[in-house]
């Protein structure tokens, strides 16, 4: 570590196109030590060509740079990660503000230090303007799955856009080729009987995404909210669950599983806080400083007349201890545990507002 940084800082002494050696200096900034999990005394911070090169001590002397920077005493972290988003999506309840501006989201991303997100349903319109919008600003940056996997007229068709529908399994391979024409990030698939209900994709079909997926080294997520379902998901290859299990208790033969073929889980509370905590105590609204990013019509609609959530959420909400005891026992068997807020603006406001404490 000494030697890299000593060999960066001599590199940029012979640079010319600064009056210092260092772009940056940061001064009374406390920064996170993952090893204790705590935070530094103040200290200073080197950044030069976007890396940082040196940290040191309050009681050193400093060293002179292009522009300086006073933290008072505010934390700097590793930048977050969003393994769960939508880009375009509001996380809202209302259905006139379900879509907003792809640079609202990215705004909001590196407002709130969300620096790499993994979208797990986009538009060609949409990851076209994300395109644009990276040439033109600092924007995070964007993994996607592109256009999800689902059976007819099943979860994700409802939002206008086209999904990959899933008829009989002779259909995967024409599709396949669609999803790999994105150059795709992820693969995203879609289990959702809506509390063993309804249809889904069959267990052959699963299990034909999650061979394509690993032999074009793709993550497999797939979209899960039963035990069943996060089973039979298992059995055919994701490497991740979204959403999680969170109205029943997961079992002993579920740990099993996520073990011996170590899937991450990727709970999304956050969306049931917004629809829900919202409603009813108005907490993301009382948090303005999180709200800066936000257009300002989306603003106004936290503070009087919330739309009651759909009572599929409602219930979620109710028995949300199942679903934070779950994340527990996940926790104890060493399983990987991601983050995801499932939208946007509005659920990622109550992620980094208040659940994580």
């Amino acid at each position: 570590m000494n030697i890299i940084t000593k060999t960066v800082i001599a590199l940029s002494l012979v640079s010319h196109f600064s009056a210092y050696a260092i772009d940056l200096r940061v001064d009374n900034i406390r920064l996170y030590q993952s090893s204790s999990q705590s935070f530094s005394k103040p200290s200073s911070l080197y950044i030069d060509d976007g890396k940082i090169v040196s940290i040191t001590k309050a009681s050193d002397p400093l060293q002179n740079a292009d522009n300086t920077i006073n933290a008072n005493n505010q934390y700097a972290i590793p930048g977050l990660i969003d393994l769960h988003v939508h880009l375009g999506s509001s996380g809202s309840n209302f259905s006139e503000f379900q879509y907003l501006p792809v640079k609202s989201h990215f705004n909001s991303n590196l407002y709130l230090g969300v620096t790499n997100i993994v979208d797990l349903f986009s538009f060609e319109q949409t990851l076209n303007e994300a395109a644009q919008l990276k040439k033109a600003q600092v924007t995070p940056n964007l993994f996607y799955a592109g256009t999800l996997f689902t059976n007819p007229g099943g979860h994700g068709t409802q939002f206008g856009g086209q999904a990959y529908e899933i008829a009989k399994d002779e259909d995967i391979e024409a599709l396949w080729e669609k999803h790999i024409s994105t150059h795709p990030h992820v693969t995203k698939a879609v289990i959702e009987t809506f509390g063993g209900v309804g249809k889904s994709l069959t267990d052959s079909q699963l299990s034909e995404l999650g061979k394509r997926s690993k032999a074009a080294n793709l993550p497999y997520f797939v979209h899960v909210s039963t035990l069943d379902d996060a089973k039979r998901a298992i059995k055919a290859g994701a490497t991740a669950l979204a959403h999680g299990i969170n109205s029943e208790a997961i079992d002993d033969e579920f740990i099993t599983l996520m073990k011996k073929h170590n899937v991450t889980y990727i709970p999304t509370l956050a969306v049931y806080h917004n629809h829900s905590d919202e409603k009813h105590n108005h907490t993301i609204s009382s948090q303005k400083e999180l709200l800066k990013t936000i257009p300002e019509k989306l603003q106004g609609c936290l503070f009087e007349n919330v739309p009651a959530p759909s009572k599929w959420k409602e219930h979620a909400w109710d028995e949300r201890n199942t679903a934070y005891t779950n994340i527990q026992k996940l926790h104890k068997a060493n399983i990987t545990i991601g983050t995801g807020s499932d939208a946007e603006t509005l659920t990622r406001c109550t992620v980094l507002g208040y659940t994580t404490s």
